[in-house]
């Protein structure tokens, strides 16, 4: 693997190229001609980075536990609908569902009779927010966790929206209060890669009577409504899932990151205006979820391998 792609330094196997040279290769896998460029992948924080690189125990360990730990810190539980037909069966152990995977989001906060799960940590008895995290996942480190936890709290969004709306329901219980995590981003994507929480979610305080949410906006209120379903289009899809992975609350893909010549012409327009709220008006010089995940995975020298680390 050892022909750079011209346009953004993605090393490639010679056999990929879509033209017959061999002097000068050209490939389209790893950025579509050029048209797909997205920001790198930032160093990750402390200390998540030395537990992802690290040869010592503590770190082996965390490895092996990623998926709990990330579980344990994530605002969106998984679902699916299980194949029970092949559970508890002899022999290797099956899992098997019908569908699609989806993730999901409650309420902001538990029921008087639940114990506090995923984003509702974050919210209710912050004073014990690490023990909480335990009692849900009882054989993590203790440590770890709660290191993990204070990253989350110095350089995620999320955290900090969520713990603003927690702080204001610790003052007023009875407050008639809304989280709207938004979907409609208004900066390209292809140039910004760490929002802000303003960028992510709005505090809407009130009856909401005159709001005008937009098109898959997810809306929680303290108490009351179902489980939510999390649209995969939407760009918040990733990062309340899987927060070890986007530990800044980087966005996820979205129908609306625009090519590179297409990033140009809008430059510091909002992409709102180009696009009417209906998901299936998608212009056709946007990114795919193929394109996207495609770039994201190459191997560049310039960039770090941090999606990579991960397993």
């Amino acid at each position: 693997m050892n022909h750079k792609c011209q346009h953004y330094g993605a090393m490639m196997w010679l056999d990929e190229r879509v033209n017959r040279s061999v002097r000068s290769p050209l490939f389209a896998t790893c950025c579509a001609k050029g048209k797909v460029i997205l920001p790198f992948l930032q160093e990750l924080p402390p200390p998540l980075d030395i537990l992802l690189t690290g040869h010592d125990s503590r770190s082996r360990s965390f490895r092996q536990n990623i998926r709990m730990y990330n579980s344990a810190l994530s605002f969106t539980s998984m679902g699916a609908k299980i194949d029970h037909q092949f559970t508890g069966t002899s022999g290797v152990y099956t899992f098997r569902i019908h569908g699609e995977m989806y993730h999901r989001i409650g309420t902001l906060l538990p029921d008087p009779e639940t114990q506090p799960q995923f984003a509702q940590i974050y919210i209710y008895d912050t004073d014990h927010e690490t023990q909480n995290r335990s009692n849900v996942m009882p054989d993590l480190d203790f440590t770890i966790l709660a290191e993990l936890q204070r990253m989350l709290h110095n350089i995620n969004p999320y955290v900090n929206i969520f713990r603003q709306a927690g702080n204001l329901l610790k003052c007023d219980p009875l407050l008639d209060l809304r989280l709207v995590i938004i979907n409609n981003r208004t900066k390209d994507s292809r140039r910004y890669n760490t929002p802000s929480a303003s960028e992510v979610a709005a505090i809407i305080i009130g009856d909401g009577q005159e709001t005008q949410y937009q098109n898959r906006d997810i809306v929680l209120r303290p108490y009351e409504g179902a489980l939510q379903r999390i649209s995969e289009i939407h760009p918040s899809y990733a990062p309340l899932h899987y927060v070890l992975m986007f530990p800044r609350g980087e966005n996820g893909w979205h129908p609306n990151i625009s090519t590179y010549n297409e990033s140009i012409r809008i430059h510091d327009e909002e992409i709102s205006e180009t696009n009417s709220g209906d998901d299936t008006n998608i212009s056709n010089k946007c990114i795919t979820a193929m394109n996207y995940f495609a770039y994201r995975l190459q191997v560049r020298p310039e960039e770090v391998l941090t999606l990579h680390w991960y397993g």
